[in-house]
């Protein structure tokens, strides 16, 4: 199914954090890795900082709302935020150790990244364009755009 374009900006926030999972992947299974443990935490960190603590917010804040109203199944918005909250303790976690002692929990944070991406992707955003009708959809996608930027440093905002 396409993607609606209200959910499109979460969707290119997506790619971003899947990327991450395949760049932690490679960089971690490598007999020659390209990357030092402090540049994958780095990276991590980085995608943390600047994209995903804002966007784990938007979702929290707008779509998980009409999600658990819409959908068929709303314990599925159950499970995304317990695994936003998995996640957001992973990258605290990530921020306190040194790289030398990041190996398993970037790996942690890279399986738990895709598989949440995928089933927020694959389900949640599947269900809300079978439930919701246009006006709907069309009023979520305006909180995502107003809210994004004001949220995510990588889409130029003045947050901090």
């Amino acid at each position: 199914m396409k993607r609606d374009p209200a959910l499109v900006p979460l969707s290119r926030q997506h790619h971003d954090g899947l990327a991450l999972g395949v760049f932690i992947r490679r960089g971690l299974s490598e007999s020659d890795p390209k990357w030092t443990l402090a540049e994958l935490r780095a990276q991590a960190l980085t995608l943390w900082d600047h994209e995903y603590f804002g966007h784990f917010a938007v979702e929290e804040r707008f779509v998980f709302p009409v999600a658990r109203k819409a959908i068929p199944d709303p314990s599925l918005v159950d499970a995304l935020l317990a695994d936003h909250e998995e996640l957001r303790s992973c990258f605290a976690l990530l921020q306190r150790r040194p790289p030398e002692q990041c190996r398993a929990l970037l790996l942690q944070i890279g399986k738990r990244l895709v598989r949440h991406i995928r089933r927020e992707e694959r389900e949640l955003f599947q269900a809300l364009q079978a439930s919701l009708d246009d006006g709907a959809m069309n009023a979520l996608g305006r909180h995502v755009e107003e809210q994004l930027p004001a949220m995510c440093l990588s889409l130029g905002s003045a947050a901090t």
